[in-house]
């Protein structure tokens, strides 16, 4: 686990170490890890272990297009994909206008922190 979420892990350990034969812990540890590869990343976002998603939600090198994908599955990963520091407008702002009140609530707070904190335009 610990050199899954290693800094000098590369692409190849990461990706043998995501594979679905080893532990959940060490495929959270691979999820969380910002060196992991948009291929091995999309793997994980589809895993059985809801930890494993999660941690790739949080990932700030999941790609928007699979942050929103992940976001549509269910609130709970909406909501922590709202939280990630690094997650794009793109995926942000259709969050601020969903249908469920929670996940609008936290996107609207995440976006107005954003803009009073870096001067972003909404």
């Amino acid at each position: 686990m610990e050199v899954a979420f290693s800094p000098a892990a590369d692409a190849d350990l990461l990706a043998l170490f995501g594979g679905e034969r080893r532990s959940a812990h060490v495929r959270r540890a691979v999820a969380a890890n910002p060196n992991t590869p948009v291929a091995v990343l999309r793997s994980l976002a589809d895993d059985k272990d809801d930890q494993v998603r999660q941690a790739a939600a949080f990932n700030g090198a999941t790609p928007g297009t699979l942050l929103a994908k992940l976001a549509g599955r269910s609130i709970d990963l909406a909501v922590l994909i709202t939280m990630n520091p690094d997650v794009p407008n793109t995926v942000l702002n259709p969050l601020a206008q969903d249908s469920n009140p929670i996940i609008r609530s936290v996107s609207t707070g995440h976006r107005q922190a954003r803009i009073s904190l870096s001067g972003e335009t909404p």
